[in-house]
């Protein structure tokens, strides 16, 4: 069997890598269709009302957050490919079993079980492409990864649409159940292009067994926790993009289309852009640049409430999102043992949960406080702060290649 470590000295886009790559872009395609068409299904075609709908963010947040505590651990025990394979198909059978429920109670219960999925194929999945990219190539390759979310975020709910819109009966308007069940055969299916992965731990050797007693260093990986920090204070100033639509809605702009394109098409271009200088450039040259081009987006945003503002935010998060994630993500499996690299793929992901979750509470709030102005105001703030923490952590570092990963 052609090993992790065979396939990692050779290219970037080896087999493993590519089959990783795919198992992300299906459940990135299933979440997006679930997250929705489901809220839909539960409002129109239930009858639910729409604080009823929210139920279902709040219970998945709930879920992934707790189960990051022990996906971590549980990759490096059992292996990438398992925890992979077993996450997948929580999802797929999830979101099959939402495709025929009509109680809110059975739903979330199903939306807590897609909520353990989400989390377990994520940080296995994470680990995996930290397992089989060049080592010297691992901020580039991350961000390649990271492009997932990009490519799905166009398939996804163009492909909810037109499903929706298939097999209408019974003086329905929309088919929300299709969506929801073609979501789980994806789901299943990236079970068994997980199933194809020719390792089951990659580089790294199974975790030591667990002595019984509990210990917060077997679930957070404390030598990535300052780069997964980072991300998570990141992620929670950021917090402000979740309220953009709505901004964009109320002001009735007719480009937030042309927002989501250009952003995504920013991402997109900048990795390809920046992929190969990632791993040869510091840290702080990558993300600090991009750090005050969004700050003065945020303050331009904030005193001009235009269309032009909001669109020139979107080109800019999207370019900023291309060079901070993938820096981040990589200096937090980078700075970790190949032995745990799924507890610090778990730390990452746990503090990036924890951002967006208190983000969207707080500009929430101030939304409602004192609108919109307030709102991207307090994010440019949050973001100067974010721009000194960051400067203070990444100058003293070397290039992500140049960084020797500890023996354990």
């Amino acid at each position: 069997m052609e090993t992790a470590h065979n396939e990692q000295s050779s290219r970037l886009w080896n087999g493993s890598f590519i089959l990783v790559f795919i198992f992300s872009i299906l459940c990135q395609i299933n979440m997006g269709m679930s997250n929705i068409v489901l809220p839909l299904f539960v409002i129109n075609d239930l009858g639910y009302s729409n604080a009823q709908s929210g139920l279902l963010g709040t219970i998945f947040t709930i879920a992934s957050m707790a189960c990051r505590f022990f996906a971590g651990n549980m990759t490096d025990r059992y292996g990438r490919r398992m925890i992979m394979i077993i996450g997948a198909l929580f999802i797929g059978m999830a979101l099959l079993a939402l495709g025929f429920s009509s109680s809110l109670a059975i739903i979330l219960l199903f939306k807590f079980m897609q909520g353990i999925g989400h989390s377990l194929n994520s940080t296995a999945s994470n680990a995996a492409a930290a397992d089989v990219l060049p080592k010297e190539r691992l901020g580039e390759g991350i961000g390649y990864y990271g492009l997932n979310a990009t490519l799905t975020g166009a398939v996804a709910p163009s492909l909810a649409l037109v499903l929706m819109g298939i097999a209408i009966s019974g003086g329905q308007t929309q088919n929300y159940r299709l969506p929801l069940l073609a979501a789980g055969g994806i789901g299943l299916t990236a079970a068994m292009i997980a199933a194809l992965l020719g390792y089951k731990h990659g580089l790294a050797k199974a975790a030591p067994k667990s002595t019984g007693k509990f210990d917060i260093h077997n679930y957070i990986e404390k030598r990535g926790l300052r780069p997964a920090i980072l991300q998570g204070f990141q992620s929670m100033s950021l917090g402000a993009v979740v309220f953009m639509i709505v901004f964009a809605n109320s002001k009735g702009f007719k480009s937030i289309g042309v927002y989501y394109l250009l952003s995504a098409g920013c991402t997109l271009i900048t990795r390809i852009l920046i992929g190969k200088r990632m791993d040869r450039v510091k840290p702080s040259h990558v993300v600090l640049p991009p750090l005050i081009l969004i700050i003065m987006s945020y303050v331009y945003l904030a005193l001009t409430l235009s269309e032009t503002a909001f669109i020139i935010n979107g080109i800019i998060g999207g370019i900023f999102n291309a060079m901070s994630a993938p820096t981040f993500n990589s200096l937090c499996l980078k700075l970790s043992p190949p032995s745990r690299s799924g507890a610090a793929s778990a730390t990452y992901w746990l503090c990036f949960d924890l951002g967006m979750a208190f983000g969207q509470i707080f500009f929430g709030l101030l939304i409602d406080a004192g609108g919109f102005f307030l709102c991207f105001i307090s994010a440019a703030g949050l973001m100067a702060v974010f721009t000194v923490i960051a400067a203070v952590f990444l100058r003293p570092l070397k290039p992500i290649a140049e960084i020797v990963s500890p023996s354990g």
